[in-house]
């Protein structure tokens, strides 16, 4: 935990919300973007944090922001799918320190021009140079296939992450949805599902390596238990009266 956030924490212990304010319960925080009201699950890239990388090694899935690992890399965990949806992103070149966050735009329309240019086959549409010389940037169009996440065993076993793929990582979340969808046709719901993810590098389009997760069915135990799935059916419900307010607001 940062310097920053412990001072944070103690102030609002010392600084505790009244009565009649916690009565009214948490109005008006529906409006929060789910993708990032949400412990976010990651891979530790090479160009990660100097001392990310050191704690926790390239390769690792760790959760953000409060950097807890998940798996050590070539480790497994296992997670129930909740809640998907598709957002196409402008995102900065890594080079550009000046950005942040990294996404600079990010629309859930899909006629929207960033999600016109994420999604072209022309290669020139799907980026943007600014700049000259050792500022010479270039800034990038993506779709995203996002996933709201319960951990299914371990320490973090319940724990609600959303997680993503997009560029080199697009084609595995893409195969999960078909996955998905294909027994959906057969009357599972998403949250029935027991997925394994592992970390493992992949190229993207422009020949370049990253670390991605990689979704697969778990073949031993392929269904949700009994047990959890009242709470799943719950969560999947709220995460998708969340999204709706979040893209009418868009």
């Amino acid at each position: 935990m940062t310097e920053q956030k412990k001072n944070a924490e103690a102030a609002l212990a010392v600084h505790a919300p009244p009565s009649y304010i916690t009565a009214h319960g948490a109005v008006g925080t529906e409006k929060i973007n789910v993708a990032t009201s949400t412990p976010r699950l990651v891979v530790v890239q090479a160009m990660s944090a100097a001392d990310i990388k050191a704690e926790f090694g390239e390769g690792a899935m760790i959760v953000r922001p409060d950097n807890t690992l998940a798996a050590a890399l070539g480790e497994r965990m296992t997670v129930n799918p909740v809640f998907r949806w598709v957002s196409w992103q402008k995102w900065a070149d890594v080079k550009d320190s000046d950005a942040v966050p990294p996404i600079i735009a990010e629309t859930f329309d899909a006629e929207h021009v960033i999600a016109k240019r994420a999604r072209s086959s022309v290669f020139a549409d799907r980026r943007e140079e600014y700049g000259s010389g050792q500022r010479n940037l270039v800034y990038r169009y993506f779709e995203s296939i996002n996933m709201i996440i319960a951990v299914d065993g371990g320490p973090l076993d319940g724990m609600v992450l959303v997680t993503s793929w997009r560029s080199a990582g697009h084609k595995h979340g893409a195969k999960l949805v078909r996955h998905i969808d294909r027994f959906g046709a057969q009357g599972v719901p998403i949250f029935g599902h027991r997925i394994t993810l592992v970390a493992q590098l992949e190229p993207n389009k422009a020949g370049q390596t990253y670390m991605v997760i990689i979704p697969r069915h778990d073949t031993l135990r392929p269904w949700t238990g009994e047990d959890r799935i009242e709470r799943l059916t719950e969560m999947h419900d709220r995460f998708k009266s969340l999204n709706a307010i979040m893209t009418a607001s868009e």
